[in-house]
């Protein structure tokens, strides 16, 4: 997912809806692609910022997004503009891997998803990813390599500490939640030689196949609502 969203970064644009929904898995590639562009933007060269109405993803979108749009309700603004940065799709992202390899996240996020759309709705968002971001050393990590204006160069760092919450989270997915807490908020070090020692080469293809299966039975009952009001079972719709 990073390197389509390295992708569109270099072709100066920006998707801005990124959602479990918006994903499709070729199974041969194991790669992710995304569909349905109706909210994506372009930027000028020297663009660094787009002032635009609130659109597309709000669920899994930054911590700033979200106060913004409850800024502007509270107020009483008829629309919310938020200010559009190239690294938006990044934050989503990320916020959207959170919620594939984290049971704990994908039982709040489904309960928030299940809300109708309010200020409500949105508080319980925006508390949830500030939530994540203070107990979360290396999520924390990651959102200040984005919001310190990551350029291309760096996106390769993102992966490499993104690539350590993954198999962070996967592996200590069974341990008691004391456990998991106390091995997160431990020393970048500490934590480098448990990844190293328990997630070998093995472990981590077996995880990865695991996870992709899992996001494809996630969206495919959602495929339908792409098709165009076909009436085909969702069964008979494949990534391909």
């Amino acid at each position: 997912m990073i390197d389509t969203i390295e992708f569109l970064y270099t072709s100066d644009i920006v998707y801005r809806d990124i959602r479990p929904q918006n994903l499709m898995l070729d199974y041969h590639e194991e790669h992710i692609k995304l569909i349905n562009f109706d909210f994506a933007i372009t930027y000028e060269i020297n663009e660094n910022t787009k002032k635009l109405p609130i659109a597309g993803t709000v669920t899994y979108a930054g911590y700033e997004l979200l106060t913004c749009y409850v800024e502007a309700s509270v107020n009483g603004q008829y629309a919310a503009f938020y200010h559009y940065e190239r690294t938006f799709d990044l934050k989503c992202a990320l916020n959207i891997i959170i919620y594939m390899i984290d049971k704990n996240v994908q039982v709040q996020l489904n309960a928030i998803e299940q809300l109708s759309p309010s200020v409500g709705k949105i508080l319980r968002s925006l508390e949830l990813w500030k939530n994540i971001k203070q107990k979360n050393e290396i999520y924390s990590h990651l959102l200040h390599l984005i919001n310190n204006s990551i350029e291309l160069s760096a996106i390769g760092d993102f992966k490499d500490q993104l690539e350590k919450l993954y198999y962070l989270i996967e592996f200590f997915s069974q341990q008691p939640d004391a456990e998991l807490h106390r091995h997160i908020h431990s020393n970048g070090e500490l934590k480098q030689q448990q990844l190293h020692s328990t997630a070998t080469k093995q472990h981590k293809r077996l995880v990865k196949e695991e996870t992709l299966l899992k996001l494809c039975d996630e969206i495919r009952p959602n495929l339908i609502l792409t098709t165009g009001g076909t009436r085909l079972n969702p069964d008979d719709i494949t990534p391909e």
